[in-house]
This record gives structure tokens, C-alpha cells and sequence, in this order.
């Protein structure tokens, strides 16, 4: 329930109610009343309540994605090792293998097998919005049957 995500933030953080109300410009009563699951935040106080309490609305609300910064943060990391990006590129030759083997497409050239290869490592990291200085590309770019 979203109040225990609230208390649970709160608390892993250290912060005491009067501090998150200070920072969501509430009385400590209505932080109180969430945490016991008496009341929920309104939707223009979520967004603050994640700031303050350094997670997302989203995490708040369904308990999806990640708790804090830090998970984002350590999961950047490990998405930007080399040990990730070999096992990546791994997978993604083998899925181009596969959907080749299948008649799904067909890459005539090495060059263009490891460019394929590129696209998917681009659109993963374009989904995940860990590689913001990117130039996002259009979906036509594997969209077609035949890459030469």
C-alpha cells in the first residue's frame, strides 16, 4: 500500500513527518494519515512527496520501478558496464541469428550484422532513458525485412 512505501522511504532516509510535511507544504497529520492508510496524498502533492522522499510517483502509487535514486543509479552502472554491454551484444547477434534462421530478416554483410547489432544496443538504451545525449532514430530503422 502506498502508505508503507511512504513510511518505508521515510524512514530509510531518516527523516522524521515533520520534515517530509515541511518539504510537501503539509501538516505532519495529513504525512501521518497516509503512512496509516487513512487518507492518500492528492495528486498535486505526489510529485513533491517523491522529491522529498527522493523515489518517483510511481513507486508511491503501484510499487513499480525503483524505490529510490540510488537503484536508478546503480542500475545505470551496471547497464553501462562492459560485462553488461558484451552479454547484450551476445544476445542481441544471437536474436539477429535466430530471426534470420526464421526468414524474419536478412543481412547480407558482417558489417551490417554488428550494425543491427548497434540499433538494438540504441533502442534499449533509448527505452531505458539511460542515454539521454542520444539522437533518438526513427522505428523505421529495423522495421524492414531486408538490411544491406
Amino acid at each position: 500500500m502506498i502508505g508503507e512505501r511512504i513510511r518505508s522511504a521515510r524512514e530509510q532516509l531518516g527523516l522524521t513527518l515533520k520534515e517530509v510535511a515541511d518539504g510537501v507544504g503539509v501538516s505532519f497529520q495529513s504525512v501521518q494519515q497516509w503512512e496509516d492508510g487513512t487518507s492518500s496524498p492528492k495528486k498535486t502533492r505526489l510529485n513533491n512527496l517523491a522529491k522529498v522522499l527522493e523515489t518517483t510517483p510511481e513507486w508511491l502509487i503501484f510499487g513499480a520501478g525503483h524505490a529510490s535514486k540510488k537503484d536508478v543509479v546503480e542500475t545505470s552502472d551496471f547497464i553501462n558496464s562492459p560485462e553488461f554491454i558484451i552479454l547484450m551484444r551476445g544476445a542481441y547477434l544471437e536474436a539477429i541469428k535466430l530471426s534470420m534462421a526464421m526468414g524474419w530478416v536478412e543481412v547480407n554483410k558482417k558489417k551490417n550484422f554488428n550494425t543491427l547489432a548497434d540499433v538494438f544496443e540504441g533502442k534499449l538504451r533509448e527505452s531505458l532513458l539511460l542515454d539521454q545525449g542520444a539522437e533518438k532514430t526513427g522505428d523505421s530503422i529495423v522495421s524492414t525485412s531486408k538490411v544491406e
